[in-house]
């Protein structure tokens, strides 16, 4: 193939193409190969904010609970209130 020789890169593969920018120096990583901090300073960079150091696992806990009482039209109001006054130091 001539230097000059236009070549479709929509018809090659993706493989091909990842197999041509590590060739031409370039790293590509899974995204399990990225370490938490870079994937906060990623998050960060597109406007979303990881809130550190919270227990992320009792408030979704909490909130799925409500919504699955919510869902099955039973009372969570209390629940509610307990969650909003634990979190915001105040309830409705």
């Amino acid at each position: 193939m001539s230097d000059t020789e236009k070549i479709d890169l929509s018809k090659l593969e993706d493989f091909d193409l990842m197999d041509e920018l590590f060739d031409r120096g370039y790293v590509y990583k899974q995204i399990h190969e990225f370490d938490t901090d870079e994937l906060i300073e990623e998050l960060d960079d597109r406007g979303y904010t990881v809130n550190e150091g919270t227990d992320r696992s009792d408030d979704f806990l909490t909130l799925n609970k409500i919504f699955h009482l919510r869902r099955e039209g039973r009372s969570y109001d209390e629940l509610l209130n307990t969650y909003l006054c634990d979190k915001l130091g105040r309830v409705i």
